[in-house]
Order: structure tokens, then C-alpha cells, then sequence
């Protein structure tokens, strides 16, 4: 985190004696309290026990945890997948949270209050050039409170016909929406994008995207536009 208090990272070693598996397990040390904590584990009555090493999967090794990788850019963007106070999204192939998610799918999972909450599970296989995972870009305010992504992976009802759409998670109603597609429900044409230089999400939840597809009935040139989404729409 940002202070120095919390840290976190992969290691298939043993490192608590909840952890039983050979996998890469991920795990957060506090400067507070000089201890680590498994985070890669089950919720209570979840379907897998997060310590098993036979997933069938193409993305991790055995059922190991992914942390949540992004696009490399030249531009010195600022993407982030954990907030200030220590909340963290990664992949998993296992069912962490009941029978949420597929097994060996990427599913992505928030920890937040000592329990793996499920995310989404993404499209097999990375997609795109210079992207290490599903998703290209991605956000999350420094209080945890939201979430912003870009995928090509179809996390709605909408169909997304394989281009890069901007997605909010708001954690606190555990709801994914598309906020750039097309009102209409019509295929788009075209890739959303984020900020080239910095940040496309604001702390209070505010999503900027540029897109060619037109969004509302001013936007008539079919060129590159900014959107904003706030407040629901």
C-alpha cells in the first residue's frame, strides 16, 4: 500500500499452517501487527477449500493465485488493483465464494474483511496485444469504495461482440456495469479506452472513457469523444 503498511505477494511456500497446498497462494504482511495473513483462502461454505493444487486451468499452475496484471504502457499510467487500506482483487481458478464463479476460469475475487468476495470470471485465455490477462486497464479508488476496468471479456447481459468496454464495480452492492455500451443494445463498433497518462476513475466513483461509438444523440461526428459516468448514467 501507498504508507508502507500493509504488502502483498505470491509464494507457493508454506507460509502459515492454514495454508496446506503446493500452489501459489497470496498473502498480506501488516506492519501493525509483523504478521502474515492467508488471503487466498475459502470463504465459509465455499464450494473449493483454496488449498488445492488440481485445477484445470491454461493461466496459473496448478490452482495457483494470479494477481491482476494490466497493459504495459509507455505513458506512465497509473492503474491499481488495491486500495489504500489494503482491499485486493486476483484470479483464482478455484470457487472461493460458495459456488460463485467457473473452476479453472480466471475468476476475480475482492478480499475485504478477512473473506475472498467473487467478482466476475473472464473469457479464457489473454486477449489482446501487450495485455498479460483479461483485463487491459484497470482502477480502484483509493478507499476502495469503486472499482474501473477494460475488458473484452462480456461481464453483462450485453453483448460486447469482442471489443474492450469500460466496466464499475461498486463492491458495496457486489453490481458490474457496462458503462460504456451502447444504450440502444447495439453491437458497438469500435474500442473503448482509458486515460493514456493517468487516472480514469475518481475516488467518489466518477468513469472517463474515450470512445468512437456514439453514446447519446449529440454525439454525431464519429470521431474519438469523452464520456463521463456518473450517478448511474
Amino acid at each position: 500500500t501507498p504508507d508502507g503498511s500493509k504488502v502483498f505477494f505470491t509464494s507457493t511456500e508454506k507460509l502459515t499452517p492454514e495454508d496446506t497446498d503446493t500452489s501459489a497462494d497470496l498473502y498480506m504482511w501488516s506492519e501493525e501487527t509483523n504478521k502474515l495473513t492467508l488471503i487466498s483462502k475459502a470463504a465459509p461454505g465455499a464450494n473449493n477449500t483454496g488449498n488445492e493444487d488440481g485445477c484445470t486451468t491454461s493461466f496459473t499452475v496448478k490452482c495457483g493465485v494470479v494477481p491482476v496484471y494490466t497493459h504495459t504502457y509507455p505513458y506512465g499510467e497509473t492503474d491499481t488493483t488495491f486500495s489504500d487500506s489494503g482491499e485486493i482483487y486476483f484470479y483464482s481458478p478455484e470457487q472461493l465464494d460458495g459456488s460463485k464463479g467457473v473452476p479453472g476460469r480466471e475468476n476475480m475475487y475482492l478480499y475485504s474483511e478477512g473473506e475472498p468476495h467473487f467478482v466476475a470470471s473472464f473469457d479464457p485465455n489473454p486477449i489482446g496485444e501487450g495485455v498479460s490477462g483479461p483485463v487491459s486497464r484497470m482502477q480502484v479508488s483509493s478507499n476502495g469504495d469503486f472499482m474501473a476496468l477494460i475488458t473484452k471479456s462480456r461481464l453483462t447481459a450485453y453483448n460486447n461482440g469482442g471489443f474492450e468496454e469500460m466496466y464499475f464495480y461498486n463492491p458495496k452492492d457486489e453490481k458490474m456495469i457496462c458503462v460504456s455500451c451502447k444504450p440502444d443494445g447495439g453491437l458497438p463498433t469500435f474500442n473503448v479506452e482509458g486515460s493514456k497518462a493517468g487516472r480514469f476513475m475518481s475516488d467518489d466513483g466518477r468513469v472517463f472513457f474515450g470512445t468512437q461509438d456514439a453514446l447519446v444523440p449529440s454525439d454525431t461526428n464519429e470521431a474519438l469523444d469523452v464520456y463521463e459516468y456518473s450517478e448511474g448514467r
